[in-house]
């Protein structure tokens, strides 16, 4: 497929890269699970705020030597938490800020998986906060393979980066 644009200086043709439909499936099929996963997350959140307040102080981050989290900010980080994966899930799989929403997910999943790995070499037997307890997905999230989930996720973030800027189209070789 090529598209032309004049101006009044130039005319430039745009062609489109024959695996540009590849590249952009490639990168709606990283969105929908990245997005679906952090949406269905928050939305089990957001019924029973306390509850995951309660989870993320189950992680006793107030107790390190440098504590990372106070005690008494808990139950706001559990609101802002909820509500920054609710936007930005949404955001990702609407395909809308993109690269913001990207940029907020792979945020959080470092800081989650740091968590995570801090919470198992410290031999903390907790519930990650990250689903509902009754969810069939919530062994995936726990311990070693909640971490390994979460740097999969980080991979599919960067598989979407990727597919975005592979699936532009791009200026036509000068064939004169």
């Amino acid at each position: 497929m090529t598209a032309t644009t004049t101006s009044a200086t130039a005319t430039v043709t745009l062609t489109t890269p024959p695996d540009r439909r590849f590249w952009l499936l490639l990168g709606i099929l990283a969105r929908l699970i990245v997005g679906g996963l952090f949406l269905a997350a928050a939305w089990q959140k957001v019924i029973d705020i306390p509850q995951f307040a309660k989870e993320i102080q189950d992680y006793r981050m107030h107790e390190l030597p440098i504590p990372l989290v106070p005690l008494a900010a808990t139950n706001a980080m559990a609101l802002i938490v909820v509500w920054l994966e609710l936007v930005a899930g949404g955001l990702l799989i609407l395909g809308l800020f993109r690269a913001e929403a990207r940029a907020i997910i792979a945020i959080m999943l470092v800081v989650f998986t740091a968590a995570k790995a801090i919470a198992e070499v410290r031999g903390l037997d907790i519930h990650c906060g990250c689903v509902s307890h009754e969810s069939v997905l919530a062994p995936f999230f726990k311990g070693v393979p909640g971490i390994i989930l979460n740097v999969i996720l980080l991979g599919l973030l960067g598989l979407d980066w990727l597919a975005a800027r592979r699936a532009r189209p791009r200026p036509a070789a000068e064939t004169e």
